[in-house]
């Protein structure tokens, strides 16, 4: 007769952390767990757990910069260089800025690295948060949060959580979002419009590294970077956001224009990853005189990524459709 060890767990995401794990490798299913749950309990095969943290030490995954060997970390600026199209000053920068703060996060003095980037809305802020959550933690959810609604007294309440007791008490998004992903990178969106609450909450964060929330639960942040973007010009953020903060951060950069030949290299780069989805999936595929339909675009009249974006998706479809139609 088979003997398991049996576990008690009465934390409900530990349980489902060690529950995914495992279930991506084929030692315990999602069916056979919740037949061993009940209200109160939760029991799963110890050996099972161990066995899927083995796998994932011998997989050498790693969602966090402070963990990367240096052969890593110089991997994922090349590739960070290659996806992010422009903004060569930046590029020039973050490669320095984020080997210091590694430097400096070993000694405990900086524990999160912090990113302030603004300009223009559409020319490709948001897009360094995208790529390097993607570069660290392809298979987690990316953790945004947009401060379009974060403007209102009680702001603190809907990020961090509201205390025990509170009327239409909620979790927080900031809470319930690092509960749910494994991914290091936090995207803050539209940051000039938080409320003052919440600003000085973030210069607790950048200093401490962590943060307890309205229930007592503590959230260590450690080695994770947060970008703030914004679509405030360099006057504006003086006016707007409190000197403070500006001087907490790691790294303040304006994001400009992309030049014409930056563009057109969006242009291709993205036309070819949509071609490859489609093509993957369709037994008609879409060929390489077909593509070329898409130069049609002219991207001299845009400066926004997200208006040639646009520009694109309306000629896939057409592009689409038209093979679709043939025999």
């Amino acid at each position: 007769m088979l003997n398991l060890k049996l576990y008690t767990y009465k934390n409900n995401k530990t349980l489902r952390e060690y529950i995914r794990v495992t279930d991506t490798i084929n030692v315990i299913t999602f069916a056979e767990i919740d037949n061993m749950i009940d209200d109160n309990n939760y029991i799963v095969d110890i050996s099972s757990i161990v066995e899927g943290l083995k796998t994932i030490n011998n997989k050498g995954l790693t969602f966090n910069v402070k963990d990367l060997t240096e052969e890593q970390i110089d991997d994922l600026i090349h590739k960070l260089n290659s996806k992010l199209i422009g903004h060569i000053g930046f590029k020039n920068s973050f490669e320095k800025h984020l080997k210091e703060f590694r430097l400096f996060n070993k000694i405990g003095e900086h524990k999160i690295l912090s990113l302030f980037i603004f300009g223009t809305s559409g020319i490709g802020k948001t897009e360094v948060a995208r790529i390097l959550h993607k570069l660290l933690a392809p298979s987690e959810k990316m953790i945004k949060i947009s401060f379009g609604n974060y403007s209102s007294q009680g702001a603190l309440n809907s990020l961090i959580g509201s205390p025990r007791g509170y009327i239409g008490s909620e979790d927080g998004e900031l809470n319930t979002k690092l509960d749910n992903s494994r991914s290091t990178v936090i995207l803050i969106d539209e940051f000039e419009k938080a409320d003052k609450s919440v600003i000085n909450f973030f210069l607790e964060l950048l200093e401490e590294g962590k943060y307890t929330d309205m229930l007592g639960q503590e959230h260590n942040l450690d080695g994770y970077i947060i970008i703030f973007t914004s679509n405030l010009t360099e006057e504006g953020i003086k006016e707007k956001i409190v000197p403070e903060f500006i001087n907490r951060l790691n790294y303040k950069v304006k994001f400009n224009f992309l030049n014409e030949e930056d563009k057109l290299k969006y242009l291709n780069s993205r036309v070819n990853e949509l071609v490859e989805k489609f093509n993957k999936i369709n037994d008609k595929k879409i060929t390489e005189k077909s593509k070329k339909l898409f130069n049609d675009i002219n991207v001299s009249k845009y400066n926004s990524i997200r208006d040639i974006e646009q520009e694109i998706k309306k000629k896939f479809i057409d592009v689409v459709e038209d093979i679709e139609k043939s025999d």
